[in-house]
């Protein structure tokens, strides 16, 4: 980026035209047979791809959409490149793979880059910064779309290779952290349930409590940690009112997250709002070096769990 001098580098690379041999991955997805199918394969494998974000892919009543999860709020400069790079290269390789469809939006959670004029690709989409999440959205008929190199056979003969690099990927980061990456997506879809994440994670619900616990922590204490800073953001970036954002992070009043926000930041929502942005992000990173409330709510929590 600094070397090339262009803050939309990554962007347009994506638009190249492949000259070399697709990757594994990227064969097994095109040889599935709907595009949902092959964005469920981006999804089981993307550990393949990265470690830095997770990505997940689902399909709603009205849109289908590929996630891009990150675990904490992030300024590397090399995660935004490559989250850049990777959305754009998907959305130009499930226009190839389906002979035309283009996505409905395709939005960033990070800040837009300092460069002037529209970003160089995807055609014809406007691709927005600064928003709630990173992701791509098609209309929900896209799920269904039969894939144009469609090869079932090369998919099955692909998958116990692709499994065993997995489980290889696997082991290179912690599953506190594929927690953390895991639910953004959940707390979006209202249901932060340890059972589901589990099956998402492929593995047992006993089999998570144990690793999390070896690492010196449970699934509500990764929970409250990632309420809490998607509140903050949500808090910062957007008008959502507050009623809004406590069902979106599963509380079942605006009541009982007033009560975990002023736990967690000792000050309410409204007033975390409020405040000047200079102030808010003291209060932000404050709170998310566990310095106060945080940190006192976990050992609350511990605590009561003991008694």
């Amino acid at each position: 980026m600094r070397l090339v001098q262009d803050p939309w580098f990554p962007i347009r690379a994506a638009a190249i035209p492949e000259h070399e041999e697709l990757s594994l991955l990227a064969m097994y997805c095109r040889a599935q047979a709907t595009l949902g199918e092959a964005l469920r394969s981006i999804a089981r494998y993307s550990l393949l791809v990265t470690d830095a974000f997770l990505i997940s892919a689902r399909v709603d009543r009205d849109r289908t959409a590929l996630a891009f999860n990150i675990p904490t709020a992030f300024e590397r400069l090399g995660v935004r490149c490559q989250l850049e790079f990777l959305v754009c290269d998907t959305v130009g390789g499930v226009e190839q793979a389906t002979g035309g469809i283009r996505p409905l939006d395709v939005a960033f959670a990070h800040p837009r880059p300092a460069a002037a004029g529209p970003p160089p690709w995807p055609g014809g989409v406007e691709v927005r910064f600064d928003a709630p999440r990173t992701e791509i959205v098609y209309p929900w008929s896209a799920w269904n779309a039969r894939l144009r190199g469609a090869k079932p056979e090369l998919a099955r003969a692909l998958r116990p290779k692709l499994d065993t690099m997995l489980a290889a990927a696997e082991g290179r980061i912690t599953t506190s952290d594929r927690v953390r990456m895991a639910l953004p997506e959940l707390l979006h879809e209202g249901n932060p349930n340890g059972q589901r994440l589990a099956r998402q994670l492929s593995m047992s619900w006993r089999t998570l409590q144990r690793r999390l616990e070896a690492g010196g922590t449970t699934f509500r204490t990764l929970l409250d940690e990632t309420r809490f800073r998607l509140a903050r953001e949500w808090l910062d970036h957007t008008p959502m009112p507050i009623k809004v954002l406590a069902a979106r992070l599963g509380y079942a009043d605006e009541r009982a997250f007033d009560r975990a926000f002023h736990r967690w930041a000792r000050i309410g929502p409204m007033q975390f709002r409020r405040r000047a942005p200079r102030t808010r992000r003291t209060v932000s990173m404050s709170t998310s070096q566990d310095v106060g409330g945080l940190s006192a709510y976990r050992a609350d929590s511990e605590a009561h769990k003991r008694s």
